[in-house]
């Protein structure tokens, strides 16, 4: 495993601080090596365990951290982020489709537009025209009594037959 100086951690360091667990007994000793690490503009993030009990606790903190079983492990951040991704392909799917459906619709409407072009204004008549009631009625009459008279007609050449 190839040891870095600090000055290549500073150059190489994104925004996420340094994670530091440092094991010491000494409480001066800890003191100046996170002076020097800041000194050297590095961002971190320091656990300090005297023994080594608190050693191995910290270790399997991190360990959870990075890829065990807690609620902030990666391994589980990695499943939601494939389901999320899946999702917005999914969703980037159904936003086509509509968006397609949505114009072929607006081209049928467009297309089946019916369009209303008013050529002269309407207005009202000085008297009325139609129905022509008197005369209908007047011509129901006359049809009648010449129906009658044809009737009346071939009765009477029937009866002078008959005699």
């Amino acid at each position: 495993m190839k040891t870095r100086t600090l000055e290549e951690v500073r150059v190489s360091q994104t925004t996420a601080p340094l994670r530091v667990l440092i094991l010491e007994d000494s409480p001066h000793d800890v003191e100046l090596m996170l002076f020097e690490l800041k000194e050297a503009g590095v961002l971190m993030e320091q656990t300090v365990a005297e023994n080594a009990e608190q050693f191995r606790r910290a270790i399997q903190e991190q360990t959870e951290h990075v890829a065990g079983s807690g609620s902030l492990s990666l391994a589980g951040k990695a499943a939601d982020f494939q389901r999320l991704a899946l999702d917005r392909e999914f969703a980037d799917k159904m936003l086509a489709s509509a968006m397609n459906t949505l114009e072929q619709a607006r081209n049928e409407a467009q297309r089946k537009q019916l369009y209303l072009e008013r050529i002269s204004q309407p207005n009202l008549p000085d008297i009325a025209i139609e129905p022509r009631r008197f005369r209908s009625v007047l011509a129901t009459f006359a049809v009648g009594m010449v129906l009658w008279g044809v009737l009346i007609m071939l009765l009477a050449g029937v009866r002078e037959h008959i005699d």
